[in-house]
C-alpha cells in the first residue's frame, strides 16, 4: 500500500512540475513577445522623427537650389526668370517650387536677402576710417565699384519686376542706411568741420554718386574703363569734403 501511495505521490509531483514548467515557458514566451512589441513601439516615433527631419532637410536644400538658380540666372543676364526657367535650371519641378514659395514676390525677396548676404564682404570698406584722405577715397571708390559690378544685374531685375514688394523695399532701405552710415564713419575727420545739416547734406551728395542709376550712367559712358570711372568718383568725393 505504501508503495502505491509513493508512486501516486511521485506521479503527482511530476505532473505538477511539468505544469509549472509549461507555465514558465508560456510566461517566458509571453514576456518575450511583450518585450519585442514594446521595442517596436518605441522605435516607431524615432523612425517617424527621422523621416520628418529628412523631409525638412530635403525641402530646405531644394528651396536653396531655387534661390541660387534665381541669382545665377539674373547674374547671367536673365532679368526676370520665370518659374519654368527656375525649374529647368535648378532641376526642381514647377509644382514643387510653388510648394516652397507662396508667391513669386516671396521668392524674389528671399533671393534678394540671400544675395545681399553674399555681397556682405563687398559692402564693408577695407580699413574703414583708417589712413590719409586720398587712400580712404580710393578704397571707398574701389569698394563701391566692385559692389556695383556684382550687384547691378540682380538689383536691375528686382527693381524692374518686383521692386514694389514691401519686403524688398525694406531690404533696400536697410542697405541705403548701412552705406550712408558707413560714409559718415569713413570720412569722420573731414566732416567734423561742418554743422549737422551741412554734414548730412555732404554725406547725401557723396552717397548719390554711388547710387545704382548714377553708377550705371558712368558705366554706360565709360564702359569697362574703370580708371576713368574711379577718377570721376574720387574727384566728386574730394570736392564734397573740402
Amino acid at each position: 500500500m505504501s508503495t502505491g501511495t509513493e508512486s501516486t505521490t511521485a506521479a503527482a509531483g511530476s505532473t505538477t512540475e511539468g505544469a509549472a514548467g509549461t507555465t514558465e515557458a508560456q510566461v517566458g514566451t509571453t514576456t518575450g513577445l511583450t518585450s519585442e512589441a514594446s521595442g517596436t513601439a518605441s522605435s516607431a516615433p524615432k523612425a517617424a522623427e527621422q523621416t520628418t527631419d529628412g523631409r525638412s532637410l530635403r525641402r530646405l536644400r531644394n528651396r536653396e537650389r531655387v534661390l541660387d538658380a534665381y541669382l545665377e540666372l539674373v547674374t547671367a543676364g536673365n532679368r526676370n526668370p520665370t518659374v519654368d526657367d527656375l525649374a529647368r535650371y535648378s532641376g526642381i519641378s514647377f509644382r514643387s517650387i510653388y510648394r516652397y514659395f507662396s508667391s513669386t514676390s516671396e521668392l524674389v525677396a528671399d533671393a534678394l536677402d540671400r544675395g545681399l548676404a553674399q555681397f556682405r564682404r563687398d559692402i564693408s570698406v577695407p580699413n574703414e576710417g583708417v589712413g590719409p584722405l586720398g587712400e580712404r577715397i580710393n578704397r571707398l571708390v574701389d569698394q563701391r565699384l566692385a559692389l556695383h559690378r556684382r550687384a547691378a544685374p540682380f538689383i536691375s531685375a528686382a527693381r524692374s519686376s518686383h521692386f514694389d514688394d514691401d519686403r524688398i523695399g525694406e531690404l533696400f532701405s536697410q542697405l541705403r542706411r548701412t552705406l550712408g552710415e558707413q560714409l559718415g564713419r569713413h570720412f569722420a575727420p573731414e566732416l567734423e568741420g561742418f554743422d549737422d545739416d551741412e554734414r548730412q547734406a555732404r554725406i547725401a551728395t557723396i552717397y548719390f554718386a554711388f547710387l545704382y542709376d548714377s553708377m550705371s550712367l558712368l558705366t554706360d559712358l565709360y564702359g569697362d574703363d574703370d580708371q576713368a570711372i574711379r577718377a570721376v568718383l574720387a574727384g566728386h568725393v574730394r570736392r564734397q569734403l573740402s
